[in-house]
């Protein structure tokens, strides 16, 4: 069983609209999504202060074998705040026929069922299509800047009907760091950019890696 915590996540200034996935098939766009996934990957933790009180936040991101997604790739995104869970889902990114990454977030059945850090992602494996759930007006939309550094866009949902504000992301291979848009317009007093490094990366599956055999890790 594997076991991990995780925290929050951000991006930057890309447009947010509902994409349909190009046509899958396509090595390079393979190659793409597992550059995204292979610099999001990892466990990242950080203290904040709240009103004079410490609050710990954690995230992982781990690549998982989701036979239910076939072929589509798809990663698992744990979050906790103070405490608490606040988001455990099934993440599928897309190339867009925009040609910017899309990524779908899926709830799921039997979610809750886990302690934190403890949930068995090998249960993913089990589950059928049904058992995931999402809305497209959830999907986060990034892109690439340079090699390992993505920027992007996405709406932190905590279910289908409920919404929290967007966030705006920047993922590197090291770090993530995000920004709440609370308002139209930013509070300088108030959303300051938060940024949360990794204390390890978690390995891309064998089954991923043999869909593009000579791809190059864009962290390594």
């Amino acid at each position: 069983m594997a076991s991990f915590q995780i925290g929050f996540i951000i991006s930057v200034a890309v447009t947010l609209t509902s994409c349909a996935p190009a046509e899958k098939g396509n090595a390079k766009d393979d190659a793409r999504l597992l550059g995204f996934l292979a610099t999001i990957s990892g466990y990242s933790a950080i203290d904040l202060e709240d009103n004079g009180r410490i609050i710990r936040e954690s995230m992982a991101s781990i690549p998982v074998d989701v036979p239910a997604f076939y072929p589509d790739f798809a990663y698992f995104y744990e979050e906790v705040v103070d405490g608490a869970l606040k988001l455990r889902q099934v993440i599928v990114p897309f190339i867009g026929e925009d040609g910017f990454i899309h990524a779908s977030q899926y709830n799921f059945t039997g979610w809750q069922d886990a302690e934190i850090g403890e949930f068995d992602v090998s249960v993913l494996q089990k589950l059928s299509r049904d058992d995931f759930y999402t809305s497209r007006e959830c999907d986060l939309v990034l892109t690439e800047i340079k090699k390992g550094i993505y920027m992007g866009n996405l709406p932190e949902c905590e279910s289908i009907i409920e919404y929290i504000p967007n966030f705006g992301t920047v993922w590197t291979c090291t770090s993530t760091g995000f920004i709440n848009y609370r308002n139209p317009e930013l509070n300088p007093q108030e959303d300051v950019p938060i940024i949360m490094y990794k204390d390890f990366r978690y390995p891309l599956p064998d089954s991923m890696l043999e869909v593009v055999p000579d791809f190059e890790d864009p962290c390594a």
